[in-house]
């Protein structure tokens, strides 16, 4: 879903059952996508471009352990570090979303409509979940969130890209007036400063800071 940014698909035919099990699935495979953006992350920031890293974690977890002490060992303006640390904490916190919703299976209430839980443990039925059932939203809400945060990644790399040197205070001091405009463009990205469109496309808040990147000639 994340590959190719589509409209939100309508899932009208599908039963309330099904269309959990389509967000399931969709939340599993966007976590995936941001794992992967994480490792492109850690890789420009810790090594050179795209190329694996020797000792690169392999798990999700430790890969975003070690982006941050990357983030933190750059030499990048503090609060460029402050920015991309607070997104690598977002990335945590949609990482755990995925994890409360895949590994458990998802029934539906009679009494409510809504999904309650239910573990396996050792062929039988766990105790079931004493919090109220979730509507078909709260698996759609998570698989967006997974979208802005996804968004949020790519502008991050642009960031780093643009800010790779060994002072990065002085690299920003030799970019253009357009470069300049186009790097808080992707800074405020990185921060969340957006709208997250139906048809999966991202409108700016600050509509001034968009039209000075892009209008401008370099």
């Amino acid at each position: 879903m994340l590959c190719d940014m589509p409209d939100d698909p309508d899932l009208s035919a599908l039963t309330a059952q099904q269309q959990v099990t389509f967000w399931v699935g969709t939340v599993a495979q966007n976590d995936a996508h941001l794992e992967a953006l994480t490792r492109r992350l850690y890789r420009e920031i810790a090594g050179n471009g795209f190329d694996p890293v020797p000792n690169e974690p392999e798990t999700f977890g430790r890969l975003r352990e070690a982006t941050k002490d990357a983030v933190k060992a750059a030499g990048l303006p503090d609060d460029v570090s402050a920015e991309l640390l607070q997104l690598l904490a977002d990335v945590g916190t949609s990482h755990a979303d995925r994890v409360e919703i895949v590994h458990d299976i998802w029934a539906q209430d009679e009494a409510t409509g809504g999904f309650g839980r239910g573990n396996m443990l050792m062929g039988k039925w766990d105790q079931p979940d004493k919090r109220a059932p979730r509507p078909v939203s709260f698996f759609h809400d998570a698989a967006k969130r997974q979208m802005r945060v996804f968004f949020r990644l790519i502008e991050a790399g642009q960031v780093v890209t643009r800010l790779q040197s060994n002072q990065a205070d002085a690299a920003i001091g030799r970019l253009r007036d357009s470069d300049l405009a186009r790097l808080d463009l992707s800074r405020a990205a990185v921060r969340g400063e957006f709208r997250l469109e139906d048809d999966g496309s991202m409108t700016y808040q600050d509509v001034e800071l968009f039209r000075r990147a892009w209008d401008r000639q370099p």
